[in-house]
């Protein structure tokens, strides 16, 4: 039975020390993918860029813009408008719906 895993990694030096790169899993990552991958990598290393913080930062990006949808947003509206609304004794406090339809809330008047 097989335990280790088949990744694409690349070994890389930035500020004296020693790095890898992970690019992805051997099966779902040609070598071709990997190789432009590599590349790419290679070039942020020559601008002066660790290719790992690139990556991180890159990814912190994309999961903050995912963070600030709609829905998102509106839900943490409500939470802290409806405390609001609970403690002034307004009738509106409960009416915000739990159930969704095309992926946002809706108020029921």
């Amino acid at each position: 039975m097989e335990t280790g895993s088949k990744l694409w990694r690349w070994k890389y030096r930035f500020n004296k020390s020693e790095n890898r790169f992970s690019i992805g899993p051997y099966p779902e990552i040609s070598i071709k993918q990997a190789r432009e991958a590599r590349d790419g990598a290679r070039a942020l290393l020559r601008s002066g860029i660790d290719p790992n913080a690139h990556k991180k930062a890159k990814k912190a990006t994309q999961s903050k813009t995912a963070d600030n949808t709609f829905e998102v947003l509106a839900l943490e509206w409500h939470r802290g408008r409806s405390r609001a609304l609970a403690i002034s004794g307004n009738p509106l406090a409960g009416r915000w719906s739990n159930q969704r339809g095309d992926g946002y809330a809706v108020l029921k008047l």
